[in-house]
């Protein structure tokens, strides 16, 4: 029986941009680098941020020298929070509004890949969190989807069974992860096609 749901953030409730959506901590403007520069960057150097093993202070002296610039920390991290503020009108709310209406038969829970970085206390954010039972982060947890600790990390919290769950993500590899481990994988494209697969495994408002 189905007791959890448990969702991705971004690129589910938040609308990610562009072909690179998933390097989208805008680098290239923090820093006056090539996009293309940016998305290497990204790819060779997160690891640390997504299980916060380094902050983003850390994160941005590391890259001064490793770019051979010179960075004010300090002002650096105040501007790179301004970038990556959330924008009320990314946000899927009608998404929003539908998983607040399955909390009467559900535990909700968040798990995403996300870094520290304080993008900026929103009036309108209690507006999501308040729909979720628990929110893991992976810099928070210390492990990152795809990788199985994650998952597993969460179902040790929520004191829970894979096949009680069900997990819903936009990106195939971390779908099929979860699916690996028993729980419940769905890819998550668009409201009308999650509502079909949710209907399809028994999945009730």
């Amino acid at each position: 029986m189905i007791k959890h749901l448990i969702f991705d953030f971004g690129g589910v409730f938040l609308y990610l941009e562009g072909e690179n959506r998933a390097v989208h901590y805008n680098l290239h403007k923090l820093l006056n680098i090539p996009e293309e520069k940016a998305i290497e960057l990204w790819k060779e150097h997160k690891e640390g941020l997504m299980i916060g093993t380094e902050t983003p202070e850390q994160f941005l002296m590391r890259m001064g020298s490793y770019l051979g610039i010179s960075i004010n920390v300090d002002e650096a991290h105040e501007k790179w929070k301004q970038l990556n503020k959330m924008e009320k009108d990314k946000i899927d709310w009608v998404l929003v509004d539908y998983v607040e209406s399955l909390k009467k038969n559900y535990k909700i829970h968040m798990l995403s890949n996300v870094i520290g970085l304080d993008s900026g206390v929103s009036d309108w954010i209690n507006a999501i969190n308040k729909n979720f039972d628990n929110i893991y982060k992976s810099f928070e947890i210390g492990h990152k989807k795809p990788n199985k600790e994650a998952y597993l990390h969460v179902l040790e919290k929520i004191k829970a069974k894979p096949e009680e769950c069900v997990f819903v993500d936009d990106i195939q590899k971390n779908v099929d992860a979860a699916s690996d481990l028993g729980i419940g994988g769905i890819l998550y494209t668009d409201l009308e096609k999650l509502k079909k697969d949710f209907g399809t495994i028994g999945i009730i408002l």
